[in-house]
């Protein structure tokens, strides 16, 4: 199983400006406030947690898949775009892999392109083991909940 299916079953990207916008798929786009409590939590969980997603890619076969959601700078402004990294390495705290999302905003990157993230920048991750239920994907659920109230 590559990333890409792990994280388009999951989500797309994230845009965080006064309100965050985040496409599932070819669903409704969520939007969420900056300084919304619960994806502040939801992000403080995945790094308390992150030696879990490390442990599990040290273990890693060819069939799993693992993803990490950074926030990339949007040229002109002072905000970020959210965006999935299929991670191929890590090392030393820094995360590298290829960026599984298109840009919404001008970010100077594409779909694809090689990119590094320091460990610190690191939003939510997700795993799946050999095409299993993925694991993570903290900020997902919250997201989630938010589409299903409608919004906030």
């Amino acid at each position: 199983m590559k990333a890409k299916p792990l994280i388009a079953a999951v989500l797309a990207g994230l845009l965080l400006s006064p309100v965050a916008c985040e496409k599932q798929g070819d669903q409704a786009i969520v939007q969420v406030s900056k300084d919304d409590p619960e994806m502040k939590a939801a992000r403080d969980e995945a790094l308390k947690r992150f030696p879990e997603f490390e442990a599990a890619f040290a273990k890693r076969t060819r069939n799993d898949a693992f993803a990490v959601k950074v926030g990339f700078p949007i040229r002109g402004s002072d905000e970020r775009e959210y965006m999935w990294i299929d991670v191929r390495s890590m090392k030393s705290g820094v995360i590298t892999g290829k960026l599984d999302d298109e840009p919404i905003g001008d970010v100077g990157l594409k779909s694809g392109e090689e990119v590094s993230a320091n460990r610190a920048d690191i939003h939510d991750w997700m795993y799946a083991l050999n095409g299993a239920k993925p694991i993570g994907g903290f900020q997902v659920e919250v997201l989630r909940k938010i589409q299903k109230e409608g919004g906030r």
